[in-house]
């Protein structure tokens, strides 16, 4: 058991240095729950208009996901 806990340690250390030094992937601006369900939201245009408000702050999220945006189109 620790030998499977120390190699998914190294793995996953060594898939963080390669996201963020080779394919420059920045941290999510959120939790991982407020990124995918903001995202959801973004990709879903099946969502009713009278759902409830969000408990949670997600502008760091769409901010980052604008700025995404528009690097992409610069890129392009």
């Amino acid at each position: 058991m620790v030998f499977f806990y120390y190699f998914g340690l190294i793995l996953f250390l060594g898939a963080e240095i390669n996201a963020s030094l080779l394919e420059g992937v920045r941290p999510l601006p959120n939790d991982l729950s407020t990124f995918v369900t903001t995202t959801a939201g973004k990709l879903n245009r099946d969502i009713p208009a009278d759902e409830g408000e969000s408990h949670v702050d997600a502008t760091a999220t769409v901010r980052a996901h604008e700025e995404n945006q528009a690097r992409r189109e610069n890129a392009s």
